[in-house]
C-alpha cells in the first residue's frame, strides 16, 4: 500500500443515477478496486478527525485557506489495523502521508509512543511527524465519519482513481475510539438542497495532469465541483 504521495481530487455530488451511468462509462478505462464488494458493493471506511478546541483545522478548510491540514486515524474493517494520515492540501494538490500501527495500541502511537508495524525508516518518520502536528495544533479527538465506498483504478502506469461515496454519516466525540458516541450516528446532508439527501460524492483523483477520459467524464456530465470535506 503506498503511504506517501500528491494528487489532485476533484469532488462532485450526483445523483444515483448519474453515478451508475458514470460506471459504465469508465468500464474501458478503469477496473474494480480490490476491496470492492467486502460491504455492498464497495468497502467501509471509518475515520477519526483530530482538531483544535477552536477547531482551527475545520475553519481553515471552510475558509479554503490555500494550505490546510487535516489529521485522522482511519480504519476499514471495525477490528483492522489503524492508518494515521497527515494530509495536506496546498492549492488543489493533496499530499498525504501514512503511517499503518497496530489496532491495540494506536493511541499511544498516534501521540508519540509507538511504532509502525512495518519496521521501515519512512513509516517511522511519518509517524513522527503525525504525533508532532497532533501535539502543535494541541488536536484532539473531534468527529468520526464513515461512509461506504465503491472505487475504480486505471490499469495504466498513470495515477487515476474513481470513488463513488455513499451514505455519509457523522458523529461527534472526544474519545479516543471509533465507537464512542456511535448512538449520536446522524447521516450527514449532502448539499443544503434537501433533495440532495441521496446524492452521491464521486471524487476524481489523479496526477497533476487530468486523464483525458476524466476530461469527458466531466464534460459529458456537466459536473460541477464542490467542496465537501470529509
Amino acid at each position: 500500500m503506498q503511504v506517501a504521495f500528491e494528487r489532485l481530487e476533484l469532488k462532485y455530488l450526483v445523483d444515483p443515477l448519474v453515478a451508475t451511468q458514470m460506471k459504465r462509462v469508465i468500464e474501458p478505462h478503469c477496473v474494480p478496486d480490490k476491496h470492492n464488494g467486502s460491504l455492498g458493493a464497495g468497502y467501509w471506511i471509518s475515520s477519526l478527525y483530530f482538531d483544535s478546541m477552536s477547531l482551527a483545522l475545520f475553519r481553515a478548510n471552510q475558509r479554503s485557506d490555500p494550505d490546510r491540514l487535516k489529521l485522522r486515524a482511519r480504519i476499514y474493517r471495525p477490528d483492522g489495523d489503524v492508518h494515521l494520515e497527515v494530509k495536506r492540501k496546498r492549492g488543489d494538490v493533496v499530499s498525504k502521508q501514512r503511517a499503518i500501527v497496530a489496532r491495540a495500541t494506536w493511541v499511544d502511537a498516534a501521540q508519540g509512543f509507538g511504532r509502525p508495524l512495518r519496521d521501515e525508516p519512512k513509516q517511522e518518520r511519518i509517524l513522527g511527524s503525525f504525533a508532532q502536528l497532533l501535539a502543535v495544533n494541541a488536536a484532539e479527538p473531534t468527529m468520526v465519519i464513515e461512509y461506504e465506498r465503491e472505487a475504480f483504478v486505471s490499469p495504466n502506469e498513470e495515477y487515476a482513481r474513481i470513488s463513488f461515496d455513499r451514505g455519509i454519516s457523522a458523529f461527534p466525540t472526544h474519545e479516543w475510539s471509533f465507537d464512542g458516541g456511535r448512538k449520536r450516528l446522524r447521516k450527514m446532508p449532502m448539499s443544503p438542497d434537501p433533495r440532495a439527501a441521496s446524492f452521491v460524492l464521486v471524487e476524481l483523483k489523479c496526477e497533476t495532469m487530468i486523464p483525458s477520459f476524466m476530461v469527458e467524464l466531466i464534460r459529458r456530465f456537466e459536473l460541477n465541483r464542490v467542496g465537501y470535506s470529509k
